[in-house]
């Protein structure tokens, strides 16, 4: 029993030559410490950023083991033979830290510092600013600003793979991964306007088995149809009779559209167009007319 006290006791007192002695200190490789007295897998230490002034940069350390070191590649920076304690070094280096749970091993890594790089991308019609990819110390912040052109607006913003929904601005803050964000643009939408008109009714009413002609225009005038629909009064409820597609000429926006009413009674008709990427949509207002 008193030869193994004595052994563990050797490995303690190593371990604390390394740390309290940087020209001693044997370079960790992942899996050795302290020239092979502490080795395995043990839980990491947990460091985070306490201060950083652009020039150096201090880190809190907690863990759950008896002892840890930091290291600055293989340079030693400190440590101490209790669960925690800070550290500093330069701002953009990388640190490893080190933790023992026990006597000898087995000890957890965790990497802090160095520096990221986070890339920016844009779509068609509009831009993001910065506009080439960003160097950031870890723990820093970097801010992106999202711009669309004229008669475009932002449609989507995605970061690290993800929707941030359509922001104008984003910060990546505390930095400790490389990361990404791009930006999509879509055509603002033009407000549309439809017009109607009936002709071959006499005092409001068309003769029974006769046409009446419905025009109109739509506004701006684009490529596509317009939807007809002709309701017939039935009691107390308008129920359809007619659906048909009206083409629009691409020049003026005007439609037309002719229609024979099947029975006597109440009608009215209206003409709508349906929302696209670049134009809303609308319908016109209903027109009632009598069959007779």
């Amino acid at each position: 029993m008193k030869r193994n006290v004595f052994v563990i006791s050797a490995a303690a007192l190593l371990l604390f030559v390394v740390m309290a002695a940087p020209a001693m200190a044997a370079a960790p490789n992942g899996t050795e410490l302290c020239s092979n007295c502490h080795s395995g897998a043990g839980p990491a230490p947990i460091v985070t950023l306490v201060s950083d002034n652009g020039t150096t940069a201090t880190y809190g350390v907690q863990n759950v083991g008896h002892a840890w070191a930091a290291f600055d590649g293989t340079t030693y920076i400190a440590g101490d033979e209790t669960t925690g304690g800070t550290f500093s070094g330069p701002v953009g280096h990388a640190f490893s830290v080190f933790s023992v749970s026990g006597f000898p091993g087995p000890f957890g890594t965790t990497t802090v510092g160095g520096t990221y790089t986070i890339t920016p991308s844009a779509g068609a019609n509009g831009s993001i600013s910065p506009a080439t990819a960003q160097t950031v110390a870890s723990g820093a912040s970097v801010t992106f600003t999202i711009t669309a052109n004229a008669g475009y607006h932002i449609e989507d913003v995605i970061v690290n793979g993800a929707s941030v929904g359509a922001v104008s601005s984003y910060t990546f803050k505390n930095v400790t991964a490389n990361g990404s964000i791009s930006a999509t643009f879509a055509s603002e939408e033009q407000k549309s306007i439809v017009t109607i008109a009936l002709t071959g009714l006499k005092t409001g009413a068309l003769k029974y088995h006769n046409k009446v002609t419905v025009k109109g225009s739509v506004k701006p005038a684009r490529i596509g149809e317009a939807t007809v629909t002709f309701q017939r009064k039935a009691g107390a409820k308008w129920v359809v009779v007619k659906q048909a597609r009206a083409t629009v000429n691409p020049s003026n926006g005007a439609y037309g559209y002719s229609y024979r009413p099947l029975k006597t009674g109440s009608f009215r008709v209206q003409t709508a167009v349906a929302e696209t990427d670049l134009y809303s949509a609308a319908a016109s207002a209903w027109r009632v007319f009598k069959v007779k």
